[in-house]
């Protein structure tokens, strides 16, 4: 039996940070899953909603390039990911 990232693991344990109110780990975890399983709709939509729980501020080619979390948690994004 082999192991590894897997979409749903990511994207559970990024629901779990998610309900615990740890925003940043909820995000990056979901943006793990759906670099695993681009389309991920379920992921998709706690990616919003996650966002929709900070402050994004929006690069010259209106990508999302940092966030700031409630708490005051800066994360770095990569474009790319969202």
């Amino acid at each position: 039996l082999q192991t590894g990232p897997h979409s749903v693991t990511a994207f559970n344990r990024g629901l779990c940070f998610y309900t615990m109110g740890q925003y940043d780990k909820a995000l990056q975890s979901v943006n793990r899953a759906l670099e695993l399983r681009p389309g991920y709709k379920l992921a998709q939509t706690y990616r919003d909603r996650i966002l929709a729980e900070c402050t994004p501020e929006v690069g010259d080619r209106g990508q999302v390039t940092k966030v700031t979390m409630r708490g005051g948690v800066t994360l770095m994004m990569d474009p790319s990911s969202l």
